[in-house]
């Protein structure tokens, strides 16, 4: 038989020590308090009950008073706690409310679109939002210029296509979203002829007195924790999604990829004088160490670092060529421009082509940083040689070392292990994925 629900009249009595009155008891008590021969016992209480009262017993009942916590454990309380949960602490009291504002966007995310950067203004013009902004996340990615609806039409992704365009009025939905493709392309094209929104960054950036992470980010995810981030971008196709896109446009632009917004932050940061603790980018063009500019900046601007993450890859239009820059000393100057770094992520994309890998002794010559205890590294030439010697100026200081589809010249991997495990003072330690003399021989981690 299904449950029946119980009257009134058969619930069992209160008990008389119970703390929370039925409603029907409440408003019994409310009719019978306010009558007017009750009130003068409203009003004024006895001396002996006022007296009685302790600060426990007049503590509001309907649960714990978080607002009379003191501003420090409010805070902890904030610090402890998940960004998705922020937005519900701060509704339990008006204090809560005030000090949770701090935590509501630890981290904000700015793609390249003029709606993006119009919030991006709105937050930093906060009086408080914008002044506990920690990090930011610059997703340079762009929409790659079509010439007519059906050069669009082959590029739609295939899964986008199949859940978005079954139906009988697919070709008038498809008309639709080409002409809203072709308005967002040209709202990008209007930031690239302003200097890539280069004089809106310095003005935002200057407003984020926090700010102590930045990634910019085209192509890989280089804000996940994978080796090569996250491939393709799943948030930046997302944020196109409406309108079909792809984008990887900035691989395609005769403008080497990345670099206008990489030096926009610099220019920045050079302008509010944040000390950055973290740096990520990639996809980045191997041209950017070809811009003076750039290695300038970098060494006025990032000696603070602690925290280098960094995809690297010739631009499309130059596949097929050796990183000449890279011989030249630029990327070398680079890093020897980064004193305090602790974490080194560097990855050199050789578009699938092992035979055309960067080298390890090219990029990294005899650098030395004191404080350097995480490195790793793919996509790289070594020698025995060479890694021997780095481990060597950093055995004081190494504790975690990761190489990943890395291709050994001169010596042995078992040698080489055994090696780095006697010299160094490890916590972890990890071989993925590597070469010898053109053979895949696979992992070993430690």
């Amino acid at each position: 038989m299904p449950p029946t629900t119980p009257s009134i009249a058969e619930l069992p009595p209160p008990s008389v020590h119970a703390t929370t009155a039925l409603p029907h008891q409440a408003h019994a008590e409310q009719r019978s308090t306010s009558s007017p021969e009750n009130r003068a016992t409203i009003t004024q209480p006895s001396k002996s009950c006022s007296e009685s009262m302790t600060p426990e017993s007049a503590a509001p009942r309907g649960g714990f008073p978080l607002d009379r916590l003191a501003p420090e454990l409010q805070h902890m309380i904030f610090a402890a706690a998940d960004t998705g949960d922020v937005p519900n602490l701060r509704l339990t009291c008006k204090s809560l409310g005030a000090i949770g504002l701090e935590y509501l966007l630890p981290e904000v995310e700015l793609l390249f679109t003029p709606k993006s950067f119009d919030r991006l203004r709105g937050i930093s013009e906060h009086p408080t939002l914008g002044r506990h902004v920690k990090s930011l996340v610059y997703r340079v990615d762009s929409l790659k210029i079509c010439a007519n609806i059906l050069e669009w039409y082959q590029q739609i992704p295939q899964m986008t296509y199949l859940r978005f365009c079954l139906g009988p009025s697919a070709r008038a939905w498809l008309h639709k979203k080409w002409i809203q493709f072709q308005q967002i392309w040209e709202q990008q094209e209007r930031i690239r002829q302003k200097d890539f929104g280069g004089a809106d960054i310095v003005t935002m950036m200057a407003n984020l007195p926090a700010l102590e992470h930045v990634a910019v980010s085209n192509y890989y995810d280089v804000t996940q924790s994978s080796a090569e981030g996250t491939y393709p971008q799943s948030r930046t196709y997302k944020a196109y999604e409406d309108v079909l896109g792809n984008p990887v446009g900035e691989l395609f632009y005769d403008h080497p990829t990345a670099v206008p917004q990489l030096l926009s932050v610099l220019r920045a940061l050079d302008h509010s004088k944040l000390a950055l603790k973290s740096l990520c980018f990639g996809l980045a063009d191997w041209h950017l160490f070809a811009d003076n500019e750039f290695i300038d900046l970098a060494k006025k601007t990032l000696s603070s670092l602690t925290s280098l993450k960094m995809r690297m890859a010739l631009n499309v239009r130059d596949k097929g060529h050796y990183l000449r820059l890279c011989t030249r000393g630029q990327l070398l100057a680079f890093l020897r421009s980064l004193p305090s770094l602790q974490r080194l992520d560097f990855l050199c994309d050789s578009f699938g082509d092992s035979g055309k890998l960067a080298k390890f002794r090219t990029i990294f010559g005899t650098a030395v940083w004191t404080h350097l205890h995480t490195i790793s590294l793919h996509d790289l030439k070594v020698s025995q040689h060479d890694l021997n010697h780095f481990f060597k100026r950093h055995v004081k200081t190494l504790k975690v070392v990761h190489l990943a589809l890395t291709k050994l010249r001169g010596g042995s991997w078992p040698k080489l292990w055994v090696s780095i495990r006697d010299s160094l003072d490890l916590i972890d330690l990890t071989l993925e994925d590597i070469w010898y003399e053109g053979v895949l021989l696979g992992s070993l981690p430690g």
